[in-house]
């Protein structure tokens, strides 16, 4: 058997690539691998917009109602108050309808201001300012304009932007400290590990330097799970390949502590990152009767 199919196979299999069932590849800062190495092929992933409000001001009305009438003591009191005006009945229809109609009022405007409180946070969210890395220098720009690939300088007690490759910290031995109240509800502080071959690297100069490869699963939502490898090319003529894991990955909403600065390069961003899947798979909480 050919050697390069063998030292691939072995790669592979260290990565953890066989429970793949189906993977991206990111370019370190959108630039092109070396000659020889794979065909550069571009991917569209959604920008780093974070939208966890349910309505927008034209399906408000149509899907509030719809999601009211879901519950069976609303449904019940409708087809009463129909009925009532159907059929000649000795009650008058508005001892139903009046009730009915106030309740369904009263919880639209509720679940209105509510929804208006969660677009309110989102734009702050996604107008929030973050660093990254382009050309060689540090350039500020709104959150939800982030691309998969970018460098993002992330200081400390400042939260992560997107879920990130944790490249180099400013502490020697490539570890930072994290704390993910926001994702799990544990205050303690965790560390994680910059890649082996990346942590060396302290100014914005060297970063940009970098040349290599992310290949990693697509978005799923367990936080504790992850599974990847990096491929980082320098001048040999073959990259230098590294697994990585969960310990190597910085998600959004957990927070940097301890540690003066960190660089690292996204690779899930908003919608798809593990913090807005979780909160995309929590369903609309209804009484075990309505369920």
């Amino acid at each position: 058997m050919d050697c390069s199919l063998v030292r691939t196979l072995v790669q592979r299999y260290c990565a953890g690539e066989e429970n793949w069932v189906d993977n991206r590849t990111i370019y370190v800062g959108h630039k092109e691998p070396p000659p020889g190495a794979d065909a550069y092929i571009p991917q569209r992933y959604p920008d780093n917009r974070i939208v966890s409000a349910k309505y927008t001001f034209w399906n408000f009305i149509p899907k509030n109602l719809f999601e009211q009438f879901r519950r069976i003591a609303n449904f019940y009191f409708l087809i009463i108050f129909l009925v009532q005006l159907i059929i000649d009945t000795p009650t008058s229809p508005i001892t139903s309808g009046l009730p009915l109609f106030f309740v369904i009022t009263v919880t639209a405007i509720k679940q209105g201001y509510e929804d208006w409180l969660r677009h309110k946070a989102d734009n702050a969210m996604n107008q929030c300012p973050v660093h990254f890395i382009q050309h060689g220098k540090l350039v500020r720009k709104q959150s939800r304009k982030l691309r998969v690939g970018d460098i993002v300088l992330v200081k400390e007690d400042e939260s992560f932007p997107c879920d990130l490759i944790f490249l180099s910290s400013s502490r020697a031995d490539g570890t930072c400290h994290v704390t993910t109240t926001s994702l799990d509800g544990e205050s303690s502080h965790k560390t994680h590990y910059a890649v082996q071959d990346t942590k060396g690297f302290q100014t914005e100069e060297e970063i940009d330097a970098l040349h290599a490869t992310i290949e990693c699963e697509q978005p799923q939502p367990d936080l504790y799970k992850f599974v990847g490898r990096i491929n980082v090319y320098n001048d040999q003529n073959d990259p230098v390949v590294r697994s990585l894991g969960s310990e190597n990955v910085l998600l959004r909403g957990a927070t940097l502590k301890n540690t003066e600065k960190i660089f690292g390069v996204a690779i899930y961003t908003g919608m798809e990152t593990k913090m807005a899947l979780n909160y995309q798979s929590k369903s609309q909480k209804r009484s075990a009767v309505e369920k």
